[in-house]
This record gives C-alpha cells, sequence and structure tokens, in this order.
C-alpha cells in the first residue's frame, strides 16, 4: 500500500473504503475535502485537526506526482475557488500558508478575486 493511502486511511478511517478505491492522492482529496465543510461549520475539531496532518504530510513530500502535487492542484485550487470555503481558511492556514500558498487558491482568478480572498481570510 503506498504511504499516502495509508496515512490517509489512518487519518480518516470514516472514509477508509473510498480512501482504498481511489485512483490517487488527488481523489483522495476528494473525499476529504467533502466532508470538511461539515466538520469546519459543525466544530469538528477532530476532522479538522486531521486535515492539517494530512495537508502538513503532502506539503512535506516533494516527488512529482505525489501527494504534493494533488494538496497544491486538487485541494487548495478547489478550496480557493469556492467562497463559502474562505471564512474557515484561517482555520485551515496560518497566516504564512495562506501567503504562500495563495497562487494555488486563487488559480486562474482575477486579481479581484484574489482581493476578496484575502479580506475575507484576515478580517478573521
Amino acid at each position: 500500500m503506498s504511504t499516502w493511502r495509508r496515512i490517509a486511511i489512518d487519518l480518516f478511517p470514516v472514509i477508509k473504503q473510498d480512501i482504498e478505491e481511489s485512483g490517487g492522492p488527488g481523489e483522495a482529496w476528494s473525499y476529504i475535502e467533502y466532508r470538511l465543510l461539515d466538520a469546519l461549520n459543525n466544530g469538528d475539531t477532530q476532522y479538522i485537526k486531521h486535515v492539517k496532518q494530512y495537508f502538513s504530510w503532502c506539503i512535506s513530500t516533494k516527488y512529482e506526482d505525489t501527494p504534493h502535487q494533488a494538496v497544491l492542484c486538487g485541494f487548495l485550487e478547489d478550496i480557493g475557488r469556492k467562497k463559502h470555503y474562505w471564512p474557515h481558511l484561517s482555520k485551515l492556514l496560518t497566516k504564512q500558508q495562506f501567503e504562500y500558498y495563495k497562487p494555488s487558491l486563487g488559480y486562474a482568478r482575477s486579481a479581484e478575486f484574489i482581493k476578496e480572498m484575502e479580506a475575507t481570510f484576515y478580517d478573521r
């Protein structure tokens, strides 16, 4: 079993089957994200903590076509694109991470869109 899959299953046993059947780490992130907004809205600190742990592990990998790329091109682009995540970004990312990953969060978006996202992040 691949390392990304094993770690994801350890952190997210409730979606074990989805992770086992996923075709790669990007697809696994889509399953993780599917439950994330509910966790953020309901104060499920354990799930949020596990998302942050998996995020940290993924970004610490630097190999081509691995979880590092999946978190940048999948997860961050998705939550950046979906404005209902914006009020929660400060629960997921530190200010330093927000600034560093802003290009992924705002990928292919206008300067106005990014400014609006920044305002939401820093207003919290």
